[in-house]
């Protein structure tokens, strides 16, 4: 996940399920990019977050094999 204005990364791995969360980001536009070995990378342009406001942003994508 990396801050589209300050460049500001973060780095997160997801559980057993897939699932992945970010805590404490600032406020702003983001653009994501998820990977697992084996797969290709799917990749989320202008990803807003806003506080108090989670974000389902690939509900139900599956990562196509490499």
């Amino acid at each position: 996940l990396k801050n589209i204005r300050t460049g500001e990364s973060y780095s997160q791995a997801s559980n057993a399920a897939g699932a992945y969360t970010f805590a404490l980001v600032k406020p702003g536009q983001y653009d994501l990019t998820v990977s697992a070995t084996g797969f290709k990378n799917l990749r989320r342009a202008g990803v807003k977050a806003t506080l108090n406001d989670p974000q389902l942003v690939a509900e139900g994508e599956k990562l196509a094999s490499a």
